[in-house]
């Protein structure tokens, strides 16, 4: 009783509203090849016409058919891969199963080699943009690198054994005038209170 009763509640739901949903967001999932997505697009169709033709009569069973697998040639037209999508929807396939004929057709005229270059090319994108979007360090004042990262930082331990850093401003650093404790004028260009200022 107890075991049936749960697994009513927490079994996967074969009800038609659940299998709609599964069929009409359905996606092709990273890392999921065409056909994997192909039969689990099937199964959907499938279990979804079962379901929602009980109890029909033969013509409104006929017709909810036809509408469920037009439904489901447009999701899997938006689900499918980037790669091959704008190639099947340019042959403008007209029933489900010429999509999907189309699909592996143009899936396995994409080359791994193709793939592999436009990773390539994606990749060495990312890595220029990362290269150009270094932040400005707040140590030394040059661009590049961050403070963590400073080469010139006291205390950092990938400093030891390099060349003592003399306390000198650089153009861009800061000092902190100890009467205001913030970041600004050093003591030669605060204009107020120039006595009670220090070099912090």
């Amino acid at each position: 009783m107890l075991k049936t009763l749960l697994k009513t509640t927490y079994d996967k739901p074969t009800n038609a509203a659940y299998l709609q949903i599964e069929l009409f967001s359905a996606k092709q999932r990273y890392k999921e090849t065409l056909i994997e997505y192909v039969n689990r697009i099937r199964n959907l169709v499938q279990a979804v016409s079962e379901i929602s033709t009980q109890g029909k009569s033969a013509s409104n069973a006929l017709a909810v058919k036809t509408n469920i697998r037009e439904q489901a040639l447009l999701v899997f037209l938006e689900g499918i891969n980037d790669r091959i999508k704008v190639m099947v929807k340019s042959k403008n396939p007209s029933i489900l199963e010429q999509a999907i004929q189309i699909a592996i057709i143009e899936d396995k005229n994409i080359t791994p080699s193709e793939v592999r270059s436009n990773n390539h090319f994606n990749n060495r994108a990312k890595g220029e943009a990362q290269k150009y979007n270094k932040g400005n360090c707040h140590v030394c004042g040059k661009y590049g690198h961050y403070a963590r990262d400073c080469r010139f930082k006291k205390g950092n331990p990938r400093n030891e054994g390099s060349k003592p850093s003399t306390n000198k401003p650089t153009a861009n650093a800061y000092l902190i005038c100890t009467y205001w404790s913030k970041k600004g004028p050093t003591i030669d260009k605060c204009y107020k209170n120039k006595d009670k200022c220090d070099k912090g």
